[in-house]
């Protein structure tokens, strides 16, 4: 059993990322799930993603903005300056890290927070400058914050390794012993992602499989942490005993086969999503409830026109009420009255309609995918995905097949992008 504290303890999520997609709505349910009786939760988050926290949290989630660092935390001093200085005002007993840089500043922040527990729901890599693998790890500067961090953990700190091979990586990179190491496996919950044969079956029907055929799952990217090793060696003895057997592997990153395959040669890159046919059917299909959102949006927008113009309406008269200058004074005063008047309807009428506009957007992207809607679009903004895709695919597209459709010569051209003031 665990300790029951004689109050709530107040627990941070910090979360530095600036687009909000599948990683953020984990921290939502993480935080509108969390244990009141043991815990009074808060979230420190940037600007970008603060709004999109602020509609899917429940209404005792404290959040607390700052703005973000364009050139990352290790390169911008004044943004571990502002999380200090939010982290201070919300005092943390408990302090969960959800990515790389709120992982080091966590660390680095600690003993000027009153040594709160801090957890890391990332692995930890040597990012940490903005550097990557061996280049990373043999630059001075580098060093130096290694040196600096390995200070730190050398508290009272104990981690909470998800394998094997990430405990032997803070030993081996952290100095980490062994004692202050606990090892969780992966694992699923599945109370939340249930098995059944209905999913299996409906799984080999969309890879056009028979019931009989062999087929093996595996989950995670090709990385060491994620131990592909033993995969490779598991996947030789499978094969020797199922010579039909089918593999399907889920969760490989963009970034191992699209940005290594750009930066290590100078082909082309076509990235196949196989999720984009089914998205666009169900587009067509709800084509009357997008016309509506967009339908909701405009008239938004609309109404903010027409809010900035009144009260510029009215700053305009309260000069000319100032000035006087022979201007019948009553006359602007009641001109302005019913400026303010209309301008206050107008603001409740906004809000009515954000309001609906936030209730359509997430019952829209609920049809789509339960746990994180589409793959490529949030609300008016592109997933984190969806600018990966866009950024470093030349191409994409849901089948190789349908490049039968174009002649071997033809070259495939990306249309004029507008920026967004030649939009109008």
């Amino acid at each position: 059993m665990g300790v029951v504290p004689s109050r709530p303890w107040v627990s941070c999520h910090l979360i530095l990322s600036t687009v909000f997609s599948g990683a953020e709505k984990v921290v939502v349910d993480e935080l509108n799930t969390l244990d009141r009786g043991r815990f009074a939760p808060s979230l420190v988050c940037t600007e970008e993603n603060a709004g999109a926290f602020r509609r899917r949290l429940k209404g005792d989630v404290r959040v607390v903005p700052i703005r973000s660092g364009k050139q990352g935390w290790a390169r911008d001093p004044g943004l571990t300056l502002r999380v200090r200085r939010a982290l201070r005002e919300v005092s943390p007993r408990v302090l969960c890290c959800h990515n790389n840089s709120a992982w080091n500043l966590g660390l680095l922040l600690r003993p000027w927070l009153g040594w709160p527990g801090i957890l890391a729901t990332e692995h930890i890599n040597l990012s940490g400058l903005g550097g990557q693998g061996v280049g990373a790890a043999r630059s001075q500067k580098f060093q130096l914050y290694l040196w600096a961090l390995r200070g730190l953990l050398r508290g009272r700190v104990r981690f909470v390794a998800v394998s094997s091979a990430v405990q032997e990586y803070l030993q081996s990179v952290y100095e980490i012993p062994d004692e202050r190491i606990s090892i969780l496996e992966n694992g699923i919950d599945t109370d939340d992602y249930p098995y059944s044969f209905r999913s299996r079956d409906d799984l080999r029907e969309r890879l056009g499989m028979a019931p009989e055929e062999p087929l093996a799952v595996v989950v995670g990217r090709f990385d060491t942490q994620k131990g592909y090793i033993y995969f490779q060696e598991a996947l030789r003895d499978l094969v020797a005993r199922q010579p039909m057997l089918r593999v399907v592997y889920v969760g490989d990153h963009i970034y191992g086969d699209i940005v290594r395959s750009k930066k290590s040669s100078a082909w082309r890159t076509v990235m196949i999503v196989q999720e984009m046919e089914s998205e666009l059917k169900k587009s067509d299909e709800l084509r009357d409830e997008l016309a509506r959102l967009d339908a909701i949006d405009a008239e938004v927008f609309r109404l903010s026109e027409r809010i900035t113009f009144d009260q510029t309406l009215a700053y305009r008269i309260d000069d000319m009420i100032a000035v006087g200058n022979g201007h019948d004074i009553d006359q602007l005063k009641t001109a302005r009255r019913e400026l303010i008047k209309n301008r206050d309807q107008l603001r409740r009428r906004r809000k009515e309609l954000l309001a609906e506009l936030d209730e359509a957007e997430v019952g829209h992207e609920s049809r789509f995918n339960p746990y994180w809607g589409l793959i490529f679009r949030l609300a008016n903004e592109n997933t984190l995905f969806g600018e990966q895709v866009e950024d470093y695919a030349c191409l994409y597209t849901s089948h190789v097949s349908n490049f039968l459709n174009y002649s071997p010569l033809h070259y495939f051209r990306a249309p004029r992008q507008l920026m967004p003031h030649e939009r109008y």
